[in-house]
């Protein structure tokens, strides 16, 4: 994903995190504009930290990703952040679309 951005808007700053403790402290580090969250990782889930992440910066701007979930499952939980859901199957239509539209809410 981080080369498909990369190449789709090479301006934007980018940040990387392993699981979702890792998202939190980079999010609490450089406070993105646009947060981009796996809904399964270990340790602590995506949506777990999207939990945090909003308790700290209630209007944070979140993105899941997910190859487990569709986005029938994941709209309900994406709604309850005001997010937005991408299947990992359609990150390279749907992603860098997704993230914009959030930039400009």
């Amino acid at each position: 994903m981080r080369n498909l951005i990369e190449i789709g808007e090479p301006s934007w700053q980018l940040s990387e995190a392993a699981n979702g403790k890792q998202a939190l402290e980079v999010f609490l580090e450089t406070a993105p504009e646009v947060v981009v969250l796996d809904i399964v990782m270990d340790g602590m889930t995506g949506l777990e930290a999207a939990w945090r992440m909003r308790e700290i910066a209630p209007d944070a701007k979140i993105v899941f990703i997910s190859s487990h979930f569709t986005t029938r499952d994941a709209s309900g939980m994406a709604r309850l952040l005001d997010g937005a859901f991408v299947p990992k199957s359609e990150t390279g239509r749907f992603l860098i679309p997704t993230i914009r539209r959030l930039l400009v809410q």
